[in-house]
């Protein structure tokens, strides 16, 4: 999802903090995307366009993702794969259309 540029800078990043810094971050970043999508849902603007916010801390969260990803060594290979399975699984289970 992320162009190299900016993953290159996520591994930057990485060797600056460090791994658990930046572990801690994962935890912070997808706790603002909880509370804004929280607020989405609290004031019933669930259509486009959502709030700046949100969007902000959507990608924080995209780029502490890719932070993860090369922590823990994951390839995009591996994520796309797992991603594919996760969202066919959901799919197989809607119920099937009658012709």
């Amino acid at each position: 999802m992320l162009n190299e540029e900016n993953k290159e800078r996520c591994r930057r990043i990485i060797d600056y903090y460090g791994y658990r810094p930046q572990l801690g971050m994962v935890i912070e970043e997808c706790s603002e995307l909880i509370q804004a999508t929280a607020k989405v849902l609290r004031k019933g603007t669930c259509a486009a366009p959502f709030p700046e916010n949100f969007t902000e801390e959507l990608a924080d969260v995209i780029a502490m993702c890719e932070q993860a990803r090369q922590m823990a060594n994951i390839s995009e290979s591996e994520i796309n794969s797992r991603v594919e399975k996760k969202l066919e699984k959901v799919i197989s289970k809607w119920p099937q259309r009658r012709e």
